[in-house]
């Protein structure tokens, strides 16, 4: 979401009642972190939302950027609107310290792809103090693990892993939380989400194509445009390399398939390595992105894309009508006083 949950969008989400998160992604210089606080809490109604506002972090690129912390969370600590802090993508223990020290009341979320990562942040004795666990499965849109299990299984699988740990179950114990990432993208799905074991769910293309989203038009059209996020969205590492962005192996990015996965992919499958053709693309890539032209500039997508539907909507619209829809899916399947004091807090 590093290039979509931007400060309009966030406030979106906070205005519906939900977590809205800034991403950071590559700029992490705190200006802009700064600067993106104070838009979103203007645009989100200060002290009237019934929502809440946090960071999101590229957990490598923030350790890149700020070690030791004290350029850009330490700063961020200070200000008292910042309610949680999402790490995903490496080792954030070293914060842990500096966050607890100063800020016993923040939530911590850490988005897992793997039910070892979410032991290793959770077993006795780690000293993580994780609050929120997400299980992001291979559907998700953006990056993620190469290899990884499906939204579908990981989440209960880390639910059953938690009560092995010696945690409560999820309608008796408020933390750890355990949310649902990838492909979430209807009401019967958050319902899903919740009759598996989660606490509630993270939406990602979604919210990347309503209107409050900081991506270009054109490319909120092509998301617009799927018809089958299975078929249309492949896991790639090309356009990290075409840009210049060194992710750690372990992982790469669900993307809308265009002209470059698709000559990659083909130089691929004739046995050679696609380098030429990615060698090629990248002499153009900037200038076509800059024309809108997203059948060649990356669009993240995860494997809901198919079920967005094809008008541009608001966000609180699209959180609202999902809450909404899940409540409904509950109460025909008779589950509902089960679940109503989870999702009411959703």
């Amino acid at each position: 979401m590093a290039f979509s949950a931007h400060a309009e969008l966030v406030a979106a989400v906070v205005r519906a009642g939900g977590l809205g998160l800034i991403g950071v992604g590559y700029n992490t210089k705190f200006d802009f972190i700064s600067s993106q606080l104070d838009q979103a809490i203007i645009l989100s109604g200060t002290g009237s939302s019934a929502g809440a506002l946090g960071v999101g972090f590229i957990t490598w690129k923030l350790v890149e950027a700020d070690p030791d912390g004290s350029l850009i969370i330490e700063p961020l600590l200070e200000r008292r609107e910042i309610r949680a802090l999402w790490f995903s993508f490496g080792d954030f223990k070293r914060y842990l310290p500096k966050i607890r020290k100063k800020r016993r009341d923040i939530v911590i979320l850490s988005q897992v792809q793997t039910v070892a990562e979410a032991v290793e942040h959770l077993k006795e004795g780690g000293g993580w103090e994780v609050d929120v666990v997400v299980a992001q499965g291979s559907e998700a849109g953006g990056h993620g693990a190469r290899a990884s299990n499906s939204t579908f299984c990981l989440v209960p699988q880390l639910s059953a892993t938690l009560s092995t740990l010696g945690f409560p179950s999820r309608l008796q114990s408020k933390r750890p939380c355990l949310l649902a990432a990838g492909g979430i993208t209807t009401p019967s799905q958050l319902a899903a989400a919740l009759l598996m074991g989660a606490h509630g769910v993270v939406l990602g293309t979604v919210l990347s194509a309503t209107e409050e989203s900081a991506l270009r038009d054109e490319a909120k059209q092509r998301l617009l445009s799927v018809q089958d996020g299975g078929l249309e969205t492949v896991r790639t590492e090309v356009f990290d390399r075409m840009r210049g962005f060194p992710w750690p192996e372990t992982y790469n990015g669900r993307v809308l398939r265009n002209l470059i996965t698709k000559d990659v992919d083909a130089a691929r499958a004739a046995g050679r390595d696609g380098e030429r053709e990615l060698e090629a693309w990248s002499r153009q890539y900037t200038k076509e992105v800059e024309k809108g032209n997203f059948n060649v500039g990356v669009v993240f997508a995860g494997g809901g894309a198919g079920m967005l539907g094809r008008t541009v909507r608001s966000a609180e619209d699209v959180v609202r009508d999902l809450v909404g829809g899940a409540v409904q899916v509950l109460q025909g399947a008779g589950t509902w006083g089960a679940e109503k004091s989870t999702i009411a807090k959703i």
